[in-house]
């Protein structure tokens, strides 16, 4: 019979299997992903002795007794309460705000938002809100950012009300 690949004795891959870890092995056990809970353990001072970011290897290995003496599954559940929290704050603001923020009327947010120059926050709770389009602190930035690149700039309607009045004459 032949064999393919390398053969190693037995006591090797105890001694291996004993002494380090996968990070999907434990993922799995887990219940999350393998990133997330490498993430995790980086954040605890655990990092994997081979893997993408280390060495370029295809999987995360970490040695057993790094990872042994943590609490994964109420390490795993708090970071998941603080992400869960984070997304929770996150700083919104309804037109009305937005409009006292860019210094400009709702209707012209409306405008904006519908022209694709304003992009609404329209994520979980917030993707068909009645109460109107929510932005975040950061896209309101963009655009205060940008805007000074719209200065001097007419609108469409505009460009067309000139155009025909020079047409009929009644400019």
């Amino acid at each position: 019979m032949r064999c393919f690949g390398r053969l190693i004795a037995r006591s090797d891959f105890d001694h291996f299997t004993s002494s380090y870890v996968f990070a999907g092995k434990i993922s799995r056990a887990l219940g999350t992903d393998a990133g997330f809970l490498t993430e995790i353990l980086e954040s605890h001072g655990v990092h994997p002795i081979t893997g993408p970011r280390i060495d370029g290897g295809r999987v995360n290995l970490f040695r057993k007794a790094d990872v042994e003496g943590l609490d994964l599954s109420d390490t795993i559940s708090s970071a998941k309460v603080r992400i869960a929290i984070a997304r929770k704050e996150l700083s919104l603001a309804n037109a009305a705000t937005a409009s006292k923020m860019l210094n400009i009327s709702e209707h012209e947010i409306e405008r904006l938002v519908d022209n694709g120059m304003l992009r609404a926050y329209r994520r979980g709770n917030y993707k068909n809100r009645a109460d109107g389009p929510y932005f975040t602190k950061e896209v309101l930035d963009q655009y205060k950012g940008r805007r000074k690149d719209f200065d001097g700039l007419i609108s469409t309607p505009e460009v067309w009300t000139h155009l025909i009045s020079e047409r009929v004459g009644t400019s």
